[in-house]
């Protein structure tokens, strides 16, 4: 009514976090001070997040034939994975962060001549974009349900202690070798409360091994929680 004061009214998601200043004009050019009265300030009630799960993992090998040859199988089900993953970045269009991943595999067959067993172990390091999915529960208020989560990286799959056993207690030296690893996957984290979810999760992994080419996929169901 005296003309001094104006209403602002910002829509949902026409922002992105940050530090912003409401400028006040007039006709001639003069303007307000940008001062502590004049800022907005608009962040996350939290800042950061640390996720980290575990679960059972199956992997299925897509080639080569090189394994599948030996322990005639293609499908691991012995098998489990372990997951952090530190978000650092949070905009209105997704989240950033960085995350590591391990899986553990037991691999045996017997067969009439041989049995053969031992362990394939893989560490990656990724990166991690998260788009976060909400639900309406008032209208002013939204609860986060679920996470969309796309991460790709890097690192290291491990055959450690694999090992030949004949016929009349003859065994062959453990083999133990390190080849680099890259990884591409997706995720989908439901969350049952505020911290507490449940993680489905599908990882394509090649191994640049010598002698052969491993690629593998790697679904996993995993419970995480959120710090």
């Amino acid at each position: 009514p005296d003309h001094k004061k104006v209403k602002i009214k910002l829509e949902e998601m026409q922002m992105d976090t940050g530090s912003y200043y409401f400028v006040a004009r007039d006709a001639s050019g003069l303007e307000s001070d940008l001062d502590s009265d004049a800022s907005l300030v608009i962040k996350y009630k939290k800042m950061f997040d640390l996720n980290v799960s575990a679960g059972y993992s199956v992997p299925y090998i897509l080639y080569d034939s090189t394994l599948p040859d030996y322990l005639d199988k293609k499908m691991w089900p012995f098998s489990a994975t372990a997951k952090a993953t530190f978000i650092f970045s949070k905009h209105i269009w997704g989240y950033f962060g960085l995350g590591v991943e391990g899986n553990y595999t037991r691999m045996k067959a017997s067969f009439e001549t041989y049995d053969i067993q031992g362990n394939m172990i893989t560490a990656l390091g990724n990166f991690c974009y998260q788009l976060p999915v909400y639900k309406r529960v008032s209208a002013t208020q939204k609860k986060h349900i679920m996470n969309i989560d796309l991460h790709g990286g890097a690192g290291l799959v491990n055959f450690k202690d694999y090992v030949f056993y004949f016929p009349n207690d003859i065994e062959s030296d453990p083999l133990n070798s390190s080849s680099v690893a890259v990884d591409a996957g997706i995720a989908i984290q439901y969350f049952f409360t505020s911290r507490l979810y449940t993680e489905l999760q599908a990882d394509f992994v090649h191994a640049f091994v010598k002698d052969m080419s491993l690629g593998m996929v790697i679904p996993t169901f995993s419970i995480g929680w959120q710090f």
